[in-house]
């Protein structure tokens, strides 16, 4: 550094010089073996801070920026924010909302939403979750506790019930049901289809049949029996 030629901006202080082996222009802070480049200019127009002009970026800073304004890009939808080799760690907003192409992603009092569709290929819900729209599931759903619908819930697949179930409004099935275990209807239960049972029906309460009714084995009634119509043997 001795042998270049160089412009010192006070006794002590700052100098500029070119260097001869790169061609750079190099400013220092101080004088002698203590000096410190703060700033070099490359023959490529490139700028490094701190360290030496990069030969790859127009700006290449050693340390951190501190940013007093805001950072606009040039042309919109045309850079990146790291690449997928290089990327930043942790992203730090203070915002409410973050933009992604035609969603937005809001923070409401803590809570997330998202104003346009969402998918999901899979999903793991350790809490309480409220729907208040619709939900379209095209696979399959695995619940391992207790699922409350207050709306209607419409299901054009088969439903796989391997523990209890309590449906405390209506249940309309538009084709069979298929029950491996114990049927408990406390309530008033409508038939409108074929109904067949592979084992033992027992009903406490009142049996109404507006139909045929169908035995092919022994049937035993402990009660009163009225038919409004004739009885075949």
């Amino acid at each position: 550094m001795a042998s270049n030629p160089r412009i010192i901006f006070g006794v002590s202080s700052s100098q500029m010089y070119k260097d001869a082996s790169t061609n750079d222009i190099v400013l220092y802070n101080g004088l002698g073996v203590t000096a410190a480049a703060v700033m070099n200019i490359g023959v490529n127009k490139n700028v490094g801070i701190g360290k030496v002009s990069s030969s790859t970026h127009k700006l290449d800073v050693l340390g951190s920026m501190g940013i007093s304004g805001s950072i606009i890009p040039a042309l919109t939808s045309t850079f990146d924010l790291g690449s997928d080799a290089l990327r930043f760690n942790d992203l730090y907003l203070d915002g409410d909302s973050i933009y992604i192409g035609d969603s937005v992603i809001n923070d409401v009092s803590g809570e997330l939403t998202v104003a346009a569709g969402l998918t999901v290929n899979a999903l793991t819900v350790t809490n309480d979750s409220d729907l208040n729209g619709a939900l379209d599931v095209a696979g399959a759903a695995n619940y391992q506790s207790t699922l409350t619908v207050a709306g209607i819930s419409k299901l054009d697949g088969a439903l796989d019930v391997n523990n209890t179930s309590d449906f405390s409004g209506a249940m309309n099935l538009q084709a069979g049901l298929t029950v491996g275990g114990a049927i408990d209807a406390n309530g008033t239960s409508d038939f409108a289809g074929d109904m067949n049972l592979q084992a033992k029906l027992t009903v406490a309460g009142v049996t109404k049949l507006d139909a045929a009714l169908d035995v092919n084995s022994t049937s035993d009634f402990s009660g009163a029996m009225n038919l409004q119509a004739g009885l075949t043997v």
